[in-house]
């Protein structure tokens, strides 16, 4: 045995629902939603940024014992967050498509996802850990790991959300993004995540606005490709109850909150001024060409 849990993770764009699929998803049995783990080790374990369950992460009692079976000083884990800044970025996708990364780099970067998960896995016996972080380059990193199993669901939203949402300030999260830099920013992202999901092979596509228009449809049918049972998920989206949100410590501003109750808005997104609209219209044509 490795002692390495199944890492179900979530591929897609920024502001795509990733955190609220997580929160939900997390609440299947022996699962444990870790955030995004492309920024533990710099926000968690190195800055000590609050997890959601109120405390400061080296204080919370999965993070800080996740760091005491990791026995890792703080040079190493500057190296940790360092390795997984390079291998895990949009620039690293060419070559990790390619198989052209450095291999010594990915051979410290194998150890490091290998020890995290392990200690994980070991803190809260969980059998799978989702890794929300979105990032293409890190999915195709994380398929090369020995022995770890990964599975992979696809989270799109349609561009007039995504341009809508971007174009929000959201304290605590990225800054809005002009037009000019979302239609980069999805023209290279949708490629990648279209590319990556031909390498990877079995990816599960879930679309934002399915989750939202019958999440516990939606859930059910991640079950059952998943091979896990999420039927009590599906009855209290049913039942409109609440969800804790968990030891959270990256991503959306959900995190700040100890409970969650998924009440998605059905308004229509309409994005401000002409500008954001002519990009998004651009992205529409984009995303049906990629296959999204």
């Amino acid at each position: 045995m490795s002692g390495l849990p199944e890492i179900l993770y979530v591929l897609g764009t920024g502001r795509s629902g990733s955190t609220v699929l997580e929160i939900l998803l997390a609440h299947a049995p022996g699962t444990f939603g870790a955030g995004e783990l492309t920024f533990l080790v710099q926000d968690a374990l190195l800055d000590d940024a609050p997890c959601a369950c109120g405390r400061p992460a080296k204080s919370c009692p999965v993070w800080g014992a996740v760091l005491d079976r990791l026995e890792w000083d703080t040079a190493k884990l500057q190296d940790a967050a360092t390795v997984f800044r390079r291998v895990d970025a949009h620039r690293d996708v060419p070559r990790l498509l390619t198989r052209s990364a450095d291999h010594g780099l990915l051979g410290a970067y194998w150890g490091y996802n290998r020890a995290i998960l392990a200690a994980i896995a070991e803190v809260t016996g969980a059998s799978r850990v989702i890794d929300s972080s979105k990032y293409s380059a890190r999915a195709l990193a994380l398929a090369t790991v020995p022995e770890l199993k990964l599975r992979t669901v696809r989270l799109t939203r349609r561009p007039a959300g995504l341009m809508r949402s971007w174009q929000k300030p959201n304290p605590g999260e990225q800054p809005p993004k002009s037009p000019a830099a979302m239609l980069a920013y999805y023209t290279f992202v949708g490629a990648s995540v279209r590319l990556t999901e031909r390498r990877l092979g079995d990816v599960h596509p879930v679309a934002y606005e399915a989750l939202a228009g019958d999440p516990a449809g939606t859930i059910e049918a991640i079950g059952r490709w998943l091979g896990a049972d999420l039927s009590e998920v599906a009855a209290r989206l049913r039942r409109g109850d609440d969800f804790a949100v968990g030891h959270i410590v990256t991503g959306n501003r959900l995190r700040q909150q100890r409970t969650m109750r998924f009440e998605p808005r059905h308004a229509a997104d309409r994005p401000e001024g002409a500008a954001a609209r002519a990009a998004a219209a651009l992205m529409e044509i984009e995303r049906r060409l990629f296959g999204l």
